[in-house]
């Protein structure tokens, strides 16, 4: 049997999917193996096509969906349940700085003898 990369994707995400008990891990993990099966067979846009297919809607109009659907299920409660949120932080640049340069000790060069005497010590202290 031929067995390729993504073939072992798959059974190693439906693994994680058969274990897990989180529902929406479950489903990230089934758009995971669903854009990696239609990736696979040469979809234009594999993520797209297995968000509509798990989660009914485009990956860019989620987040307002889930929105409306909070405030659908929240009703008057919604601007309290908001509002007791804590603020988001800004989003920041990362900025690389150059690692710290470490000087270091230039170390005496060993002879062979030497060596010799100092692996013998050490062989003599077990």
């Amino acid at each position: 049997m031929h067995d390729t990369a993504s073939e072992r994707i798959l059974a190693y995400l439906e693994s994680r999917e058969n274990e897990e008990r989180d529902p929406w891990v479950c489903d990230d993990l089934r758009i995971a193996w669903m854009t990696v099966l239609h990736a696979g067979r040469g979809h234009p846009q594999p993520f797209v096509e297995a968000c509509y297919r798990v989660l009914g809607c485009h990956p860019a109009t989620l987040a307002a969906k889930l929105e409306a659907r909070r405030h659908a299920l929240l009703g008057s409660l919604y601007s309290a349940v908001v509002l007791s949120l804590p603020p988001k932080k800004p989003c920041q640049t990362e900025r690389r700085t150059r690692p710290c340069l470490v000087t270091r000790a230039p170390q005496k060069k060993i002879s062979g003898e030497m060596y010799a005497q100092t692996s013998t010590r050490a062989a003599g202290a077990d």
